[in-house]
C-alpha cells in the first residue's frame, strides 16, 4: 500500500514538473534536496514526507492535493476503507507519549476511538491524559472528548477538556495514508502549570511502549527539531 502511494505521488510530481518545463535539478534546488532524492521521489523509491510535499507543491505552483491525485482507483479496499487512512484502519485505541520538562518525566495518555458507521472519515474520540496505571487508564489527570477527522494528507483530532472547557486540544497526524506502528505528531493546547498556550512533540503509537531511556531520549526535542524550527520559523513534525 505505502509503495503504491509513493509511486503514484512520484509519478504525479514528475508529470507536473515536466508540464512546467522544470528540470529535476531546478526542483531539487527549490526544495533544498539533492537531484538523487528528487529522482527517488519520482520513481517511488522513497515516500515524500508531508512537509516536503508542501514544498514541492509550492515549487510547482500547484495545490498540494494535486500531488495526491491518482490515475486509477484502487479496488482492493471497500469504499469505507478508502475514507480511512492506513494508519487508522481497524484501530480503536492509541497511546500518546510526551516528555514533560516541567516535572522532568515522561507522561502517558490513552485515546479511545469510536468510528461512526455512516461517516467513515469521522470518529468520536475520548482521551485520558496523564495515566499512572495503564491497566486502569480511565483513572487519569484529565479527560477530553472530541472528534477525529481525516483530510487526505493530514488527520486531525480536536478535543475539549471536560473540566476546563477553554482547553481545546488538537493533535495533528501527518501522512496518515502511510501505515506504521507509530507516528511523531504535533499537539496544541493550554498548559495549566503555568497557564499558557503550548505546542509539543509527542509520539502516537498503536501499541503500548516500554518507557525506557531510549524512548525518553527520542521524546525530548532534538537538534534536528531545533534545526527545522529555525529553517521554517515554526515548530514542525515530519
Amino acid at each position: 500500500m505505502e509503495k503504491n502511494v509513493a509511486a503514484e505521488i512520484g509519478a504525479q510530481i514528475r508529470y507536473l514538473r515536466k508540464l512546467r518545463h522544470m528540470s529535476m535539478e531546478d526542483l531539487a534546488k527549490s526544495i533544498c534536496k539533492t537531484r538523487s532524492t528528487v529522482s527517488k521521489y519520482e520513481n517511488g523509491q522513497i515516500a515524500v514526507d508531508v512537509v516536503t510535499l508542501y514544498d514541492i507543491a509550492n515549487a510547482l505552483n500547484v495545490n498540494v492535493f494535486d500531488l495526491m491525485h491518482r490515475n486509477k482507483v484502487e479496488t482492493n479496499h471497500s469504499p469505507e476503507d478508502a475514507e480511512v487512512p492506513a494508519f487508522f484502519r481497524n484501530v480503536t485505541q492509541l497511546h500518546l507519549y510526551f516528555f514533560d520538562g516541567r516535572v522532568d518525566r515522561s507522561q502517558y495518555t490513552v485515546i479511545d476511538i469510536f468510528p461512526q458507521e455512516n461517516h467513515p472519515s469521522e470518529s468520536d474520540v475520548l482521551m485520558y491524559m496523564n495515566v499512572n496505571d495503564p491497566a486502569h487508564y480511565k483513572v487519569c489527570e484529565s479527560t477530553f472528548h472530541g472528534k477525529l477527522n481525516h483530510y487526505g494528507t493530514i488527520s486531525n483530532m480536536l478535543l475539549q477538556n471536560d473540566d476546563m472547557p477553554m482547553d481545546l486540544y488538537q493533535i495533528t497526524i501527518p501522512s496518515p495514508y502511510m501505515d506504521a506502528d507509530y507516528k511523531w505528531v504535533l499537539t496544541y493546547g493550554i498548559s495549566c502549570r503555568p497557564l499558557m498556550p503550548s505546542a509539543a512533540k509527542r509520539l502516537l503509537s498503536k501499541r503500548p511502549m516500554d518507557m525506557n531511556k531510549e524512548l525518553i531520549r527520542e521524546l525530548k526535542i532534538s537538534k534536528e527539531d531545533i534545526r527545522l524550527m529555525k529553517h521554517y520559523n515554526m515548530f514542525v513534525m515530519l
